[in-house]
């Protein structure tokens, strides 16, 4: 048995059963999966058949009490089916004794389903005891309404998919097995028979032939894979005896290589030095001698007790240390002094030496006088402190400067910023006094007529015309009180959202198209006073996390640009915002108006701080520079422009579509 296991096609065979048991695992898994997802997905799409079809006023209301037909669209699976109204309480219902119940009351139920934001379909999973069960509510939305009057629910029992599921699990898991029995026994009986029979006759050969039996009849080649096997064991017995002759010349090259090395190293302007494992010389070559000159003699001492002093801070207790830990040595430098009183230095260098079993045997390297270079350093030295200490004293002056320009600029753009919200709420504030005016005065004329009325009513004397007068200017009244109400509520609300990210400068998720539609909002006082118009192109569905009140500013400078440079007076231009995700991590926003443009020389200079072609028309020059600074850092992103003249300007912003907190903490 213990031959058995340990054996090549033992391997091999438990190596197969477990790459067929994992592939078929996964192809189990698989299946499993994808037949119990159909299974799930054609319930879900079933029991959104019925309020679907209400929507869409296919199917009447009334239909979901009528089990047949409830029945037929959704299968047996169906347990509760009813229209709910907004007022919680059951219109029409399967079961007659929830007919007219709040739903509040009913088990099972739970009102947060019913909720006024959704627009399609929604659909629950419920879990009672050990049955579960799949709800579908859909909000049904009279014509011209935007909040749903009238729910649909569906409840269809789901208690059965599991079953299935584990149906399906154990046909898979034995049909699993049975195939990897059987497809495990004949590979291996095939694989003994054909492939190791062959190997136990090469392995024989081998052993032959590494026992020094010339004589072995070599073995026969057989036209597959194993044959060029064969044919190689064959081609290395033959070739065992020209490798020997080989070694024999090369051995012979390597005794030649060895002197030759004895000989350089003795011609060498640089020594050779070579430590045992004890770390203590065995070997310097006579280099060494003409320039340090040593009292005693070198070989059996070690590095530290040679008499020169380590020129490197770490003393030689470093460099010891090194070697302690068989790490290479590139530059250590030693000084002595010679008998005249001179100062020499030298560099050693070294790596260390490991025998074929990897043990360690010592050290071999170089040594190398480099005292001119010591003294060439020294003197460069010196003259980098002196000109150091003049550039520390320049840098420190331009530094001082530098604050004091930053300073000024910060505070020019901070001006910049408050006095574009400062036109903003103006605007927005003039722009606001005409829906409150409308709505003050229908106000007022309907508090008179109330009082007219109560008075007719507190005497008696009402007739039914005035009634009916009354009505229709309250009816009147409350049209003009909503219209102008909702605007003026819009105008204060893209305001807030615009002047309130603009102060708070916080990161958060926004949905872009609604945002530049807010921007354009808190711009339209401004953009009222002139015969421009602007358009808004943005796909739907783009989140950002950013910064929105950076990208409010962008937007506002942008358009107040071309308002304040791109038009004459009286001329009626066209402004556009286009915005589009390119990718999942980025977007593209286009501005571009139609106006005179910029000349090809003020192009490359359109971001500089404080250029304006409009000086002496109060432009500050800071617009399009707060724009590139905002785009470019705090919005991590590019932004580039292109214009010609008569054909207007365009400004291409591309942003990272998410900023990350990391990043915006970096910067």
């Amino acid at each position: 048995m213990r031959s058995l296991l340990r054996s090549l096609a033992f391997r091999i065979g438990a190596t197969v059963v477990v790459v067929e048991l994992v592939v078929l695992v996964f192809i189990g898994a698989y299946a499993v999966q994808r037949l119990s997802s159909e299974v799930e997905r054609r319930t879900r799409d079933r029991i959104v058949v019925p309020g679907d079809m209400m929507e869409r006023g296919v199917l009447a209301y009334d239909a979901v009490a009528d089990r047949d037909i409830m029945a037929n669209l959704i299968g047996q699976e169906l347990e509760e089916g009813m229209v709910v109204g907004a007022n919680w309480n059951v219109f029409h219902a399967l079961h007659p004794a929830n007919l007219g119940r709040d739903i509040r009351q009913i088990p099972g139920i739970d009102p947060a389903w019913f909720s006024v934001r959704e627009r399609g379909p929604r659909l629950y999973d419920v879990t009672e005891g050990d049955r579960t069960s799949l709800v579908s509510v859909t909000p049904l939305f009279l014509r011209g309404t935007d909040i749903p009057t009238l729910y649909t629910l569906i409840k269809a029992n789901t208690t059965g998919l599991t079953a299935q599921k584990q149906v399906v699990i154990a046909n898979v898991a034995a049909a699993s097995f049975v195939c990897v029995v059987l497809t495990s026994a004949i590979i291996f009986l095939a694989f003994k028979l054909t492939v190791l029979r062959r190997i136990r006759a090469m392995a024989g050969y081998v052993h032959r032939i590494g026992a020094g039996d010339e004589d072995a009849p070599p073995l026969a080649v057989a036209e597959d894979e194993l044959g060029l096997l064969e044919d190689g064991i064959n081609r290395m017995a033959s070739d065992l005896s020209t490798r020997a002759r080989q070694r024999d010349r090369m051995e012979a090259d390597l005794r030649l290589s060895e002197s030759r090395f004895r000989d350089f190293t003795a011609a060498a302007s640089d020594w050779y030095w070579e430590l045992d494992r004890d770390l203590r010389y065995v070997a310097l070559s006579d280099r060494f001698f003409e320039l340090l000159r040593p009292a005693h003699a070198p070989i059996g001492l070690r590095a530290d007790q040679l008499g020169p002093d380590a020129a490197d801070p770490g003393g030689w207790d470093g460099f010891m240390a090194m070697l302690e830990r068989r790490e290479p040595v590139h530059e250590f430098d030693i000084s002595w002094t010679d008998g005249q009183g001179h100062v020499s230095f030298a560099r050693l260098a070294g790596l260390p030496v490991f025998d074929g079993a990897g043990a360690f045997v010592g050290y071999r390297g170089t040594g190398r006088d480099i005292t001119l270079q010591r003294q060439a350093w020294q003197t460069l030295e010196s003259r980098v402190e002196e000109r150091t200490r003049a550039l520390t004293r320049a840098n420190a002056d331009l530094q001082e400067t530098l604050e004091n320009l930053n300073r000024a600029q910060a505070e020019l753009v901070r001006s910049e910023k408050l006095a574009s919200l400062g036109a903003l709420v103006a605007g927005v504030a003039h722009e606001i006094n005409t829906p409150v005016g409308v709505a003050v005065t229908a106000a007022s004329h309907l508090a008179d007529r109330t009082r007219d009325i109560h008075m007719l009513v507190s005497q008696n004397q009402i007739r039914r015309a005035d009634l009916h007068n009354y009505l229709e200017l309250a009816d009147e009244a409350a049209r003009l009180l909503l219209h102008n109400m909702e605007r003026a509520s819009s105008l204060i609300q893209s305001f807030k959202q615009v002047a309130t990210d603009r102060t708070s400068e916080m990161l958060r998720p926004f949905e872009l198209g609604k945002y530049l539609d807010d921007i354009i909002n808190s711009l339209s006082p401004t953009l009222r006073k002139t015969p421009h118009q602007i358009t808004i192109t943005c796909d739907p569905g783009i989140e950002m996390l950013g910064y929105p009140g950076l990208l409010s500013q962008v937007v506002t400078n942008l358009v107040m640009n071309s308002l304040v440079h791109a038009y004459d007076e009286g001329q009626t231009g066209h402004l556009s915002l286009t915005a589009v995700q390119t990718d999942f991590h980025m977007v593209e926003i286009v501005y571009r108006d139609d106006g005179r443009g910029v000349a090809p020389e003020n192009l490359p200079k359109i971001f500089d701080p404080f250029f304006t072609t409009r000086r002496g028309n109060g432009s500050s020059g800071l617009g399009l520079n707060i724009v590139h600074n905002i785009v470019t850092g705090s919005l991590k992103g590019q932004i580039t422009v292109a214009s010609a003249i008569g054909q207007g300007v365009v400004f291409t912003l591309r942003l990272p579509r998410r900023l990350t907190e990391d990043a915006c903490a970096a910067e």
